[in-house]
């Protein structure tokens, strides 16, 4: 089947689209207008939009602030409401400056344009509703000065309602991290497509719900192989004839003292979701202890680092046919560097996560030159830091470079979260803002659903986009399972109601 893409775009591919646009005969002029119109329409069918009393609109001197006044334009001459601009540098571009000339001009409606030095964050209330349009999908530094107060005091103020035009003011469309305080939106209206800034940290965070609005772009442009993390379906695992090595199994190093649980959980998930027999390989005496509790797991234990590498090696080299490997949840020692030469030597699907990703650059040349080995990293960002070590200042860059420096496919953990395959070929943006995940367990949760997806036959890249949209959607559901006075609450997320969440999602997702 044909994979659907629905467009994540960067700043110079979206500019293209403007460009592609004007050139096929549409003018910047009609583009604005129905930028506008799209924002307008959003606003005035709110729900409770007859109880806001004043909006407030924030123009930079660009297209940006151009969208503003067209924006203010059709506020003011279509609803009953106190419409303020409060302009920032004066309109520099032909089509702002045409706007914000007809916004002087309609006498009928209320609207006020003042500097933005005079606007005072501390009146807003309730009833006001605040529009980001100072700076769009162009800006490439840190915010002056002037705009970072104002916008720090707009954040502190929680009882307005704000919604950026395009992009939040501070973010950068291609993902960079800027050392300022971005508008925090509730709702980002933007046009045509995503943008990477959109669904990737920072940017995830800033940008609340997301609107994606058509405004008549005509692009001739082939589609970035970037898309929003589709619907997914996964196939059985079990037949009639299986049996535990036809279910797969799953060799698991990991569970150091102290950290057994991270190695626990990898192999629950794993068998929660159908596996048919999770191998845990440790250096801690105590996860033995833990079969009375979990007498489904085999655990395969020895104090010396040296000979429990060598038994799991051993296990690697005389698997079954369909076996996975995850290798890192609690592990605290330090691989050896033979111990990497063998297992990239292995045609055999590998889960690398936790402490081990923190260790493996001095390997990287391993890592570059092997053609065995089937890799998948998850690193959160300090992890990936490690493995780049180095300072992250792109999300998306980073990870393609972890893709091309180690021959891996990339799951970037956190906020957004971004898959990117290896060879390059596409990035998955799974667009989650699940911050409940944040709970030691649920990456190591997250191992044993990838290895459990890995066993059941598909492609890897689908074997990996299956798992992460599996356990994104699953920790949606716990997070809104919790109610208080009719209202959901999302402040928590146990590890262990993750997996049952798990169990229950995928068998709606099976076919």
């Amino acid at each position: 089947m044909r994979r659907q893409y629905l467009p994540v775009l960067d700043s110079r591919e979206a500019a293209q689209w403007d460009q592609l646009s004007i050139s096929a005969g549409i003018t910047s002029t009609t583009l604005m207008s129905w930028a506008a119109y799209a924002v307008f329409q959003e606003i005035t069918q709110l729900d409770n939009f007859n109880n806001y009393t004043d909006i407030h609109i924030l123009t930079g001197p660009g297209n940006n602030g151009g969208d503003g006044y067209a924006l203010a334009w059709l506020l003011g001459a279509s609803v009953d409401k106190n419409i303020f601009i409060w302009k920032f540098q004066n309109p520099a571009t032909i089509d702002s400056k045409y706007f914000a000339e007809i916004c002087t001009k309609i006498k009928s409606a209320n609207i006020s344009i003042e500097d933005i030095s005079m606007f005072q964050p501390i009146n807003l209330s309730h009833t006001s509703i605040i529009i980001d349009a100072i700076y769009g999908i162009g800006l490439n530094k840190n915010l002056p000065d002037q705009i970072q107060k104002i916008i720090t005091l707009i954040n502190r103020n929680k009882k307005s309602l704000k919604i950026a035009i395009d992009i939040s003011t501070g973010l950068s469309a291609d993902g960079a991290i800027f050392s300022n305080e971005p508008f925090k939106a509730d709702i980002t209206i933007t046009f045509g497509a995503y943008k990477i800034g959109h669904l990737i940290e920072p940017g995830i965070l800033f940008t609340g719900k997301i609107i994606v609005k058509p405004v008549g772009f005509i692009s001739q442009l082939q589609p970035p192989r970037r898309l929003i993390s589709p619907v997914i379906i996964i196939p059985p695992l079990r037949k009639e004839d299986s049996h535990k090595y036809k279910n797969g199994v799953a060799h698991i190093f990991g569970g150091s003292s102290g950290m057994e649980g991270a190695a626990i959980m990898a192999a629950y998930a794993f068998l929660a979701l159908g596996g048919g027999l999770a191998k845990i390989y440790t250096t801690s005496p105590d996860l033995k202890n833990i079969l009375s509790i979990l007498p489904e797991l085999m655990v395969i234990s020895n104090n010396d680092p040296e000979k429990i590498e060598a038994l799991y090696l051993d296990a690697l080299q005389n698997r079954t046919e369909n076996s996975t490997c995850i290798i890192g949840p609690g592990k605290s020692e330090i691989l050896s560097s033979s111990f990497w030469k063998t297992v990239l030597n292995i045609d055999i699907k590998i889960i690398i996560d936790g402490s081990s990703l923190k260790n493996i650059y001095l390997n990287k040349d391993l890592f570059k030159k092997q053609k065995s080995a089937t890799l998948i990293f998850t690193p959160h960002l300090s992890e990936a830091e490690s493995l780049l070590q180095k300072k992250i200042s792109n999300i998306r860059e980073a990870a393609l470079e972890i893709v091309n420096n180690y021959n891996t496919h990339i799951y970037f953990k956190g906020p957004g979260g971004l898959i990117t395959f290896y060879p390059y070929s596409e990035e998955v943006f799974v667009n989650s803002k699940e911050y409940q995940l944040s709970t030691g367990g649920t990456g190591d949760i997250l191992c044993g659903v990838i290895a459990n997806m890995l066993v059941r036959k598909m492609p890897v890249e689908k074997a990996l986009e299956s798992a992460v949209y599996l356990y994104s959607k699953s920790a949606t559901k716990v997070t809104t399972n919790y109610t208080k006075n009719n209202k959901s609450i999302k402040d928590f997320l146990l590890p262990s109601e993750l997996i049952e969440e798990l169990r229950k999602t995928m068998t709606a997702l099976t076919v």
